[in-house]
């Protein structure tokens, strides 16, 4: 993410198998998703010759349906393609500032 590019965490596994453990963890030992986001916004502060904006969006892929987590009216999200080949969803992306701000979503 800090190169320019879009960044994403994925978690894939049958129900009970520990993803939310993984992905979140807890707050003596935070999971992938609190550290990811800790280790790129340490980045970004680090990188004072650049401007950066940070968008942020959560979504649900469970039983080929994917849902929008922070709008709950959003439900079965189709994938599209651009003229790039960059997917993506038409999720609601928030506009972010601090690590904090992206993990009170």
């Amino acid at each position: 993410a800090v190169d320019g590019f879009n960044g994403v965490i994925f978690a894939y596994g049958q129900t009970s198998s520990g993803k939310t453990h993984t992905m979140i963890g807890t707050e003596s030992e935070p999971g992938v998703t609190p550290l990811s986001i800790n280790h790129v916004f340490a980045l970004i502060g680090k990188k004072t010759e650049r401007d950066f904006l940070m968008r942020a969006s959560y979504v649900e892929i469970y039983n080929e349906n994917i849902r929008d987590l922070l709008r709950a009216d959003n439900e079965n999200l189709k994938v599209h393609e651009d003229f790039t080949g960059r997917v993506f969803t038409d999720a609601h992306e928030e506009i972010v500032t601090s690590a904090d701000e992206v993990l009170d979503l």
